[in-house]
């Protein structure tokens, strides 16, 4: 058990039959063009919005063209943020099942198989470009940003500040951790050396800028804002929308328009393409959404039954599309 900072983070090594755990047995996936997210759509009747919070939420994984979605866990409690392994081969994800006292990362086969706990205390998981490692934010206040080596266990600390650092996406290159802070006043977004040293503030506005994620040749970073609706303050209320910006931080662009919740954005791994949440057809109830890296081509991927979201692209970052 490691204190980090006032947040108990627990390695914890234990195999899904264990734990009363199921997954699907082997769902057929193929490495390339897949997506991996969470949805409701197995639920009936249709349940309420509220999918973050929703403990019968299932992760799927299908085609980047919005087909053939296979469901991968079986298992009750609430699931957040899954995402691949740099080959494709495994997703982490975040959880919390009935027994587990606090959000947990797990591992798992991209097939859905060998479903395992890593790291207790653990949220919205991030690999390292070489696969070995996951960065990951802890639970409980203020929540600070740590590393997890997956094969010897051994745990990193990398912020230590009394305001919240979170939601952490490491560069391409391996060298560099972008973050959520709101270390300044508001959530800003921030980089930092993949050892925790040099923290740097990139965005400077009076909203909410945060949820960074890289593109895959480094030079850019999509996020999520409310620099264009401050009026609109909550993330539960419209007026989130996608930018743009170099990893300098310079020459930020809107890529989405619409008073709705535009959310979660990851990059393809060419880079030509952004998936990410939205509410835009039914308030309060997200689906998956698709766009060119300049913000044209907008199309959904998912509509109902069901919300649909969280979601990233699987087989690394220099594959098709």
């Amino acid at each position: 058990m490691y204190n980090l900072h006032r947040t108990t983070v627990l390695v914890i090594a234990a195999g899904s039959a264990l734990l009363g755990l199921a997954t699907t047995a082997g769902a057929q996936t193929n490495p390339g063009s897949k997506i991996v997210f969470l949805s409701t759509r197995h639920i009936v009747p249709q349940p309420p919005p509220g999918l973050d919070l929703n403990p019968q939420v299932q992760i799927y994984i299908m085609n980047a063209d919005g087909t053939d979605p296979t469901r991968l866990t079986e298992f009750t409690g609430s699931k957040i943020a899954p995402v691949c392994s740099p080959d494709g081969r495994q997703v982490a994800f975040q959880s919390r099942p009935p027994g587990f006292p606090l959000p947990t990362i797990f591992l798992m086969n991209a097939d859905g198989t060998d479903l395992r706990p890593l790291v207790s205390g653990g949220n919205f998981p991030s690999w390292s470009p070489n696969g070995k490692q996951i960065a990951f934010h802890t639970a409980g206040q203020p929540r600070e940003i740590s590393v997890i080596d997956i094969d010897t266990l051994e745990l990193t600390n990398l912020t230590n500040n009394p305001a919240d650092d979170f939601r952490a996406d490491w560069s391409p290159d391996g060298q560099k951790i972008a973050f959520t802070s709101n270390r300044d006043g508001n959530i800003q977004i921030y980089v930092m050396n993949a050892d925790g040293s040099k923290p740097t503030r990139l965005t400077s506005t009076a909203a909410t800028d945060m949820a960074p994620d890289w593109s895959p040749d480094g030079r850019q970073i999509v996020f999520q804002s409310n620099r264009d609706h401050p009026q609109f303050p909550d993330i539960d209320q419209p007026g989130f929308e996608i930018y743009v910006m170099n990893a300098d931080a310079t020459e930020p662009t809107r890529l989405t328009d619409n008073l709705a919740r535009d959310l979660d954005p990851a990059w393809s791994p060419n880079g030509r393409q952004i998936v990410f949440d939205s509410d835009r057809d039914v308030p309060l109830t997200r689906q998956l959404y698709v766009m060119s890296w300049d913000g044209t081509d907008q199309r959904a991927l998912t509509g109902p039954p069901g919300e649909n979201s969280h979601a990233s692209w699987c087989r690394g970052r220099a594959v098709e599309p």
